[in-house]
């Protein structure tokens, strides 16, 4: 559990001038504080692609560090992970997952040890399982974009690999998605961290791609 209320947590969004500008939904039809959320760390994405892509301002270290901190426990304090009673609806539950994830991978210590995530891991496989199950299709697309951001980040198992990318190839073939930089435009979308997760993401659509051509 955090040790301080999320009434202490500064709100640095302007700070670091990321502005506060409407922006359009991130999925259709999430709870109302969750879309909050899920646009307040769209932006940071966007700004973070924006440094890589164009060589803008970079943020200041401990304004970063700041704001990874304050939407990572935002986020947390919303739904804790440990929680009984977990979000009860399964679209908000996999998004909130997700950007759980992606938030980790901001974090500094990301990746020193892997076994830190093993519940978030273990929630993510099943909300995408579930998901998958009930899936329509006005949810493909998020869909693809939790399982290409569970692989790039916490779904680390090798048999991970297999079932993601069988899942993920179904999506594809259903939306007629056929090359890497479409699937690609669909990720950036909803949040996708180019530097960070580009190349880990084209090992998986490598074999989306090869399976689908068979």
């Amino acid at each position: 559990m955090p040790a301080f209320g999320i009434d202490e947590v500064p709100d640095v969004q302007v700070d670091v001038g990321l502005g506060d500008e409407m922006d359009g939904e991130v999925v259709d039809g999430l709870e109302t504080e969750l879309q909050g959320h899920g646009k307040a760390i769209r932006r940071l994405v966007r700004r973070l692609n924006a440094v890589s892509n164009t060589g803008s301002s970079k943020l200041d270290p401990e304004d970063y560090s700041d704001i990874v901190s304050h939407h990572l426990h935002r986020l947390l304090a919303y739904a804790p992970l440990l929680s009984s009673d977990r979000l009860t609806n399964w679209l908000d539950n996999l998004v909130h997952l997700v950007l759980v994830a992606i938030m980790t991978t901001l974090m500094p210590e990301y990746g020193h040890n892997q076994a830190r995530y093993d519940l978030l891991a273990s929630l993510l496989r099943i909300a995408i399982c579930r998901l998958a199950m009930d899936e329509a299709d006005g949810n493909a697309e998020v869909l693809l974009w939790a399982i290409f951001v569970g692989y790039v980040t916490v779904l680390a198992r090798k048999e991970d690999e297999v079932w993601l990318a069988r899942l993920a190839r179904d999506i594809c073939v259903r939306l007629n998605v056929k090359e890497w930089k479409y699937v690609r435009e669909v990720l950036c979308e909803y949040g996708w961290i180019c530097v960070m997760y580009d190349e880990p993401g084209k090992k998986l659509w490598g074999q989306i791609s090869s399976a689908t051509n068979k």
